[in-house]
């Protein structure tokens, strides 16, 4: 999953974002909620339980790892996250265009 993908597919879970949260420019990062996950991945790869590849054009692609998967499969509702993330990944891989957040706010 490209991580552009992942800060629209996440925010989905948060209703409660503003339409600034998502789109103004904070800092070095795309919005102060992709700073926000790009803070939560880096703990997230400290504990190893995602990875990150770069490829071709520079562009990130995030991972969970077997011990990222492994510590999804403890959860409540594991079975239902999972299939979202597959999902999402599916659907991305099948469209060419760019996907847009829900807009809040």
């Amino acid at each position: 999953m490209h991580c552009n993908d992942a800060y629209w597919l996440l925010a989905r879970q948060f209703p409660q974002l503003t339409t600034a949260e998502l789109h103004d420019p904070y800092q070095n990062s795309l919005s102060h909620w992709a700073n926000r996950v790009q803070f939560a991945v880096l703990r997230l790869k400290e504990q190893a339980l995602m990875l990150h590849h770069t490829v071709a054009g520079g562009k990130g692609i995030w991972a969970i790892s077997e011990k990222g998967r492994a510590w999804l499969a403890t959860l409540p509702n594991a079975d239902e996250l999972l299939a979202e993330l597959l999902a999402f990944k599916n659907h991305t891989r099948s469209e060419s265009s760019s996907i847009e957040p829900n807009r809040h706010g």
